[in-house]
């Protein structure tokens, strides 16, 4: 396998100059990427934000993975559950034949959804339960016995399920589920407008952004759901609930409350809080925006009997001020739990014990009888990292915890205290974790601590050898003092002297994960080497490090960034700087808008997707939206949108009083149910400016499903092809495209200002 990964990285392009080998292969196209099996868990594109850690059956003897790949013949993501016996993985080691993983399950979503979702091993090491969905089915709750095949279905929810969790040994599990709302009798008798977002109300109540979820309790035997006594509360991310935990006995199980209206005290005594801007801003903006979901979420016990609920502790986690984690991990007796990341009750302190509580969250061990709790580690004070917990586990009496930084420490229960201990490696566990670059695609790799034999034991994209890929090298951007990363992609044919157009993707680049499209996966409009195979130099660049937001204090380091990349690849003799695009996504749609209005910078042609905008429209649109919503717009504007003062600063800064400076073809992609670019769209339509403007109703904002991959990304690339290389795809089903666009060049070709490449193809 090491010799075919290392042939496939030769394939790839060891050098600039292009082998004739290289040149017979098929071009990679988007089609490609939509086909490629992508590892879902763990989540490859994930790797700087969570452990890539295999779900290792209990008794070691297992592992299991899941994997997507787009089908455009039917519009669905194909997942597969497979199962690796490590027994043959161990074997294997030694140089024999590849371990064949088994095919457990195959589901096929044509939502956003994932088709198989949040897998987990139950303690007897041979059934898993996930979430499962097909076309036209909503997510359930399923198990499979990995022994005998069999697949069971637990829940029919009439909404998607969410989260669960469960132990085969009980009757009874909890799980949550997408919580509809009715807005028939609003609609029929008419309604006050309180804190509604502009989306609910043109949708009529149809969509909630974010999704609303309740739990339920289920039970196996009866087939019956109950309500648990909490109130649904928003998600901050479609499909990413924070976690459910049933206890050994299936008696109770920890969920999270969203603390809608809290104590003051929550916000004042807290110091983190306090002294968070973030926050606080999220306090004053309460009279325009709803309360944000991801705020004061509040660990709560739940009767699995009756469906009550209490709070565990009568205080808030502290997600987003000590880490990302939340999770609770049951001690083996179900009469104490951990709770990670949590601030701890002001009202039963006093004295030293009550201003260390005000100051530092921390991970505790809680009795759920009386509340009664031991600190095992505080998460603030003595060192930054330990404001950062970015996950937790609990295996074999050993917490451990991953900080920001990636170091861990581990936590051990010595009579009743915790005490700081080296984490030791199970010298007869396999290790299982996942190897990628650049320019290798990312593999599952098998070590064993014992012999320290390893080996790559998958091939889950053997069809990239056919391909044509081009070969991603980092390079480093000096802006004054400061220096930024990038990776740098050449046309497949590149040669060496000639200057290529150029197209810029920004958002992050990861000098460690594989190029495929864009930064950390994304496909939101992103196709890095399906360019490439169109003649075109592509640079993924990472954002210019800034603690500044504004317009000056955010905006115009990432324009001098832009300026930096653009003069040294023209000293180079790379780049044709008449034929340069650039691409943004989610909050980079504000560089991309900033450098076509306010900078010097000339651009032959950009497109934005799902992207950030600042204009007064945008602005009002977000009234009833979760913090930051308006308040993002007047800290990056310096000011709120009110008085004659402000109103010149506005007229000043907001693009949309200044779009007679934009001079660039724009293409314009909106995901889910927004209303952004409207108005750029709207006024550059109206004084003939070439922009198009795109809706994808259903995608999320990174999209997942085939075709609105195929129609936002290869759509791009034709784009980019048209503006940049006067190129038109032959294809018929194209032909409408081309027509629209030949038309937006005559336009573009009539504007002095602009950059006229081809307008001798643009003549009637």
């Amino acid at each position: 396998m090491a010799a075919i990964l290392a042939a496939f990285l030769l394939a790839a392009g060891a050098t600039g100059q292009a082998r004739p080998a290289q040149m017979a292969k098929a071009p990679f196209q988007v089609r490609d990427s939509i086909e490629m099996n992508v590892l879902t868990d763990p989540p490859a594109n994930f790797r700087r934000y969570l452990p890539l850690d295999v779900k290792h059956a209990p008794d070691g003897r297992h592992f299991f993975i899941v994997i997507r790949r787009g089908n455009l013949a039917t519009g669905a993501n194909e997942y597969r559950l497979l199962l690796y016996d490590v027994a043959r993985v161990r074997d294997s080691l030694g140089g024999g034949p590849l371990p064949a993983p088994v095919e457990l399950a195959r589901f096929d979503s044509t939502s956003n959804r994932h088709g198989i979702g949040r897998a987990i091993w139950l303690a007897d090491s041979r059934t898993i339960a996930f979430l499962g969905e097909n076309p036209g089915e909503a997510a359930q709750l399923y198990t499979i016995d990995v022994a005998e095949r069999r697949l069971s279905r637990l829940t029919n929810h009439p909404t998607p399920v969410l989260d669960f969790d469960l132990d085969r040994n009980h009757d009874g599990f909890i799980y949550a589920a997408v919580t509809p709302s009715d807005w028939s009798d609003r609609i029929s008798r008419g309604f006050v407008v309180e804190g509604e977002n502009l989306i609910e109300l043109t949708r009529r109540g149809q969509v909630q952004l974010p999704t609303p979820v309740a739990y339920f309790i289920g039970s196996r035997s009866t087939r019956t759901a109950r309500p648990v006594d909490i109130p649904a509360y928003r998600l901050t991310f479609e499909n990413l609930p924070y976690g459910l935990w049933m206890s050994p006995d299936g008696r109770r199980a920890i969920a999270l409350r969203h603390v809608v209206d809290p104590p003051a005290a929550w916000w004042t005594d807290y110091a983190p809080v306090a002294q968070s801007d973030y926050l606080q801003g999220a306090r004053q903006s309460a009279h325009f925006a709803s309360a944000h979901p991801a705020f004061f979420l509040q660990y709560m016990i739940v009767d699995l009997d009756s469906g009550s609920a209490r709070p565990l502790l009568d205080a808030p986690s502290a997600y987003l001020v000590a880490g990302r984690d939340l999770a609770a991990h049951w001690l083996a007796d179900g009469r104490s739990v951990i709770l990670s990341n949590t601030f701890l009750p002001l009202d039963s302190a006093r004295g030293a014990e009550l201003a260390r509580r005000r100051s530092a969250a921390a991970v505790v061990e809680v009795d759920v009888g009386n509340g009664r709790f031991r600190r095992i580690v505080e998460l603030a004070g003595e060192t930054d990292r330990r404001q950062g917990l970015l996950s937790s586990s609990f295996e074999q009496g050993m917490l451990s915890l991953i900080w920001s930084d990636r170091s861990r420490s581990g936590y051990r229960k010595s009579g009743p205290n915790w005490r700081e201990a080296q984490a030791t490696t199970d010298p007869s566990r396999l290790a299982i974790d996942i190897v990628q670059a650049l320019n290798l695609p990312p593999e599952l790799r098998a070590v064993d601590p014992a012999s320290g034999l390893s080996r790559i034991i998958s091939d889950l994209n053997p069809q990239l050898r056919r391909h044509a890929l081009g070969r991603v090298e980092p390079i480093e951007i000096a802006v004054g003092e400061r220096s930024v990363r990038a990776g740098l992609l050449r046309p497949v044919d590149y040669v060496a002297g000639r200057r290529y157009p150029l197209i810029i993707q920004l958002h992050g680049f990861d000098p460690d994960e594989f190029l495929v499209d864009g930064p950390s996966a994304s496909t939101a409009g992103y196709a890095a080497r399906a360019l490439a195979n169109r003649g075109l130099l592509v640079v993924q660049l990472a954002n210019t490090p800034t603690r500044e937001t504004g317009f000056r204090g955010e905006l115009e380091p990432q324009i001098s960034t832009l300026r930096a990349l653009i003069e040294r690849l023209d000293r180079e003799g790379l780049v044709d700087r008449n034929r340069i695009g650039i691409h943004g996504h989610s909050r980079t749609g504000y560089y991309v808008q900033h450098a076509l209005t306010f900078s010097d910078l000339r651009f032959a042609a950009a497109s934005v997707s799902d992207a950030s905008q600042l204009s007064a429209f945008e602005h009002v649109a977000f009234f009833g939206g979760p913090y930051p919503g308006m308040a993002e717009d007047e800290r990056m504007i310096g000011a709120p949108l009110w008085g004659a003062d402000a109103a010149l600063a506005w007229a000043e800064r907001d693009p949309m009083f200044n779009l007679h400076r934009v001079n660039t073809p724009l293409r314009i992609e909106v995901y889910q149910y927004g209303l952004g670019w409207w108005d750029v769209f709207a006024l550059l339509r109206r004084h003939q400016r070439p922009v198009e403007y795109l809706a994808f109703p259903d995608a999320f904002h990174v999209p997942v499903k085939p075709w609105e991959r195929q129609t936002s990304q290869q759509g791009l690339v034709d784009w980019y092809d048209f503006w940049l290389n006067g190129r038109e795809d032959s294809d018929p089903a194209k032909a409408r495209q081309y027509a629209r666009w030949r038309e937006l060049r005559r336009m573009n070709c009539r504007n002095p200002q602009a950059i006229r490449n081809f307008c001798a193809l643009a003549a009637p």
